[in-house]
């Protein structure tokens, strides 16, 4: 997390030598508490909504659940259990106070976002932040780990970003990916592997423990403006396609079915008259929301059976084994059985984003507060 003068566009970095990832951290200790929580994080629930989880300071970037606990992204990592009890701290962060350096521009995008602004191009160009030691995101915990991001000293673009994942037990977080070709912008981990997608849109499989990746599907011409989205199914991920003019305008819009031991990608969709974005999958269906708000679609894994099966704008779409759970407009939570019936909705606290779902609930973070709502 950065302290930021002005709003900053970042770019890519080098694709020259790559800096080792930070050194790992002393290991923590899972009895560790987090430091005191102050009154305004004493609240039991907020607009309505039970607090699951209070951070002491700062706000929630991330959330992961299993069974028994509740992992919590904040500036360090906090786990608390499930069923409620005190926070303590997984891995702890620090702030650098010696790093202060200069944002690196996008200088054609801000000149874009600043169009008649000089003064504010000339503020965000030279903005100055205090780094923290490591920026984790992301969260997905599997198989007794959670597995973060880690987007390093230069956020969101850095070619130097890594994966890490830490016992749930407790432990100090050991890198097991670095020095990815083009960065890592997305990723998903199942029981044999980490799927991510590299800002050059590569599709790339590792193996669980980290180790050589093997090449999905190959990063795309930098001539090609593209943009993927991933979604993983059990034995293949989906990766929506788009491809733009020279003017940002869509040209074409396809979702490829790819199984994870490699071979030809296997286009399911084409030709879909507005970008898929926010791809879900179970165990049988892929679901996206629609580019143009028309809905949520629904189509099998080999194809087959499209069908609009939510009307009215959606994003940041998840599916659970009996639900499909997104956020409606004017920022309200909805939610609805995937057999059909009646889309269930209620608000949104200010600033809420909706974070994980499981069997029952959906997690949501607003500010420094943990949320959960219950879904039958």
């Amino acid at each position: 997390m950065r302290t930021l003068v002005g709003l900053v566009f970042a770019v890519a970095c080098s694709s020259g030598s790559k800096s080792e990832p930070p050194a790992a951290d002393p290991p923590s200790s899972i009895t560790k508490a987090a430091p005191p929580a102050d009154a305004a994080a004493t609240k039991t629930e907020l607009d309505g909504i039970p607090v699951a989880v209070a951070l002491p300071d700062g706000n929630v970037y991330g959330v992961a659940v299993d069974a028994e606990r509740v992992f919590v992204i904040g500036t360090s990592i906090h786990v608390a259990p499930r069923a409620g009890g005190p926070l303590k701290t997984l891995v702890e962060v620090g702030i650098d106070e010696a790093t202060e350096k200069p944002v690196v521009t996008d200088e054609r995008e801000l000149a874009r976002q600043t169009a008649g602004q000089p003064e504010v191009a000339a503020a965000v160009r030279s903005a100055r932040w205090r780094e923290y030691a490591k920026n984790y995101r992301n969260p997905v915990v599997h198989g007794g780990y959670l597995y973060v991001q880690n987007l390093g000293t230069e956020a969101r673009t850095s070619a130097d970003a890594t994966i890490e994942r830490v016992a749930v037990a407790g432990g100090a977080p050991e890198v097991i990916i670095k020095n990815v070709e083009g960065g890592i912008s997305t990723m998903a981990v199942d029981a044999t592997g980490i799927t991510i997608v590299t800002h050059t849109n590569a599709v790339l499989r590792y193996p669980a423990a980290g180790g050589p990746p093997s090449t999905l599907f190959p990063a795309s011409p930098t001539t090609e403006q593209l943009k993927y989205e991933l979604a993983d199914g059990g034995t293949s991920v989906f990766v929506a396609k788009e491809t733009y003019d020279k003017d940002y305008k869509l040209q074409d819009a396809t979702i490829a079915r790819i199984s994870k031991t490699g071979g030809k990608p296997v286009t399911i969709a084409k030709k879909l008259s507005a970008r898929a974005r926010d791809l879900a999958a179970d165990a049988t269906h892929l679901y996206w929301c629609d580019g143009d708000h028309a809905g949520i679609w629904r189509i099998d894994h080999q194809g087959r059976g499209k069908v609009l099966v939510a009307k009215g704008y959606a994003d940041a779409l998840r599916v659970t084994e009996t639900h499909l759970v997104w956020r409606a407009k004017n920022d309200t939570l909805a939610w609805m059985r995937k057999s059909g019936g009646t889309v269930e909705t209620r608000q949104l606290p200010g600033h809420a984003t909706i974070e994980a779902v499981d069997r029952d609930t959906i997690w949501l973070a607003s500010e420094r507060y943990v949320l959960r709502v219950a879904v039958k």
